[in-house]
């Protein structure tokens, strides 16, 4: 039934239900408040870190956990304590993301560029981030989300597809005190909103691809 609705000539399969995967990532998590004067940045200090991920069919979880590269941290922009967890299922016409990020420790730059650089260190501002994303693919019959991402299948010939959806996104930002938003220690904000883009995966021979997406 599943092959009956692509083009055999454009998507593969593999007979193994299951794949484990590790891999390197920096994903960081930037806070801008913006003032009468200027707009403040607030910038963790997290470089590369190594993560884990298992494919189960349609579903991907990877997880990542913010020490793998330790020594490529500048110490003088002191220390950030970093949690990342994604899970997504890339099914035949829909596609679902979810994830969990917590950043503790972010320092500011200020005369950025300047020979008096300053830079102020906010160890107790905390971000944390929950969101769900879905989208639909238009050309699933020739594109496959899971050959890029989840490797349950195979793009043999090089393919694209628009994108439509939309999302919901919640965030929490705390602090003791280097931080504050209208007089308060506390901020919370809810998010949502309709999406759209492309993907394109090009096949390189039999068994090397790249994929992007906008």
């Amino acid at each position: 039934v599943c092959q009956a609705q692509t083009d055999s000539s454009y998507i593969g399969f593999y007979d193994q239900k299951i794949a484990l995967r590790t891999f390197v990532s920096r994903n960081f998590l930037i806070l801008t408040q913006e003032t009468k004067n200027d707009d403040i940045s607030f910038v963790p200090n997290n470089p590369s870190n190594i993560g884990l991920g298992i494919a189960i069919n349609n579903t991907v979880i990877s997880f990542g956990y913010g020490y793998g590269f330790d020594f490529l941290r500048d110490k003088k922009k002191g220390k950030t304590k970093s949690f990342d967890f994604q899970l997504h299922n890339y099914g035949r016409k829909y596609v679902l993301d979810l994830f969990i990020q917590e950043y503790k420790g972010f320092y500011q730059e200020k005369n950025s560029g300047k020979k008096n650089e300053e830079i102020i260190l906010h160890p107790d501002l905390k971000i944390r981030s929950y969101g769900l994303h879905g989208q639909y693919v238009f050309n699933n019959k020739k594109f496959s989300y899971k050959a890029a991402f989840g490797h349950g299948e195979k793009q043999l010939k090089s393919a694209g597809s628009f994108l439509l959806g939309g999302g919901i996104y919640l965030t929490k930002i705390s602090s003791d005190s280097s931080f504050f938003y209208k007089d308060k220690y506390v901020f919370r904000n809810f998010q949502f909103g309709v999406s759209g883009g492309y993907t394109h995966t090009w096949a390189l021979g039999r068994h090397w691809f790249i994929n992007g997406s906008i």
